[in-house]
């Protein structure tokens, strides 16, 4: 008898949730999804992939001949190219203890997003700072 209980109390559950008369919280514009689903369908699995991938900021800087992070820091052109054209990485997020000036951060974000669009679709880079108050 409880067994036919949990049973149509299941039922109930799971037919509420899958209620299709329920309402996004967001308006979906059709033409947007039409061409996010255009790019997606149009990119390789690597592209895919890489677009899941995050580096961090030291990855992309220059490096003295023994791996230490040159003063003042700057993007390191050919890792760039590298991370972005290569393996198609979708995001950048400074981890690191760097602060910069106001200009040097346009300066950096301008070189990744600068090197993204000559990628073949074009995606934006997503930069983050990993920030601790």
């Amino acid at each position: 008898m409880y067994k036919s209980y949990f049973l149509i109390i299941s039922l109930l559950c799971f037919s509420s949730c899958s209620n299709e008369d329920s309402k996004s919280s967001f308006l979906l514009d059709s033409e947007n999804e039409e061409s996010i689903s255009s790019l997606i369908n149009d990119m390789t699995i690597e592209e895919k992939v890489g677009q899941t991938c995050q580096i961090t900021l030291d990855a992309i800087l220059k490096k003295d001949s023994s791996g230490v992070l040159l003063e003042p820091h700057q993007i390191d052109q050919e890792k760039l190219d590298q991370a972005i054209l290569e393996y198609n990485i979708g995001s950048v997020l400074n981890v690191s203890n760097h602060t910069f000036s106001l200009e040097t951060w346009h300066s950096i974000i301008d070189d990744i997003q600068t090197t993204a669009s000559t990628t073949n679709h074009k995606i934006p880079i997503i930069y983050g700072s990993d920030l601790i108050y």
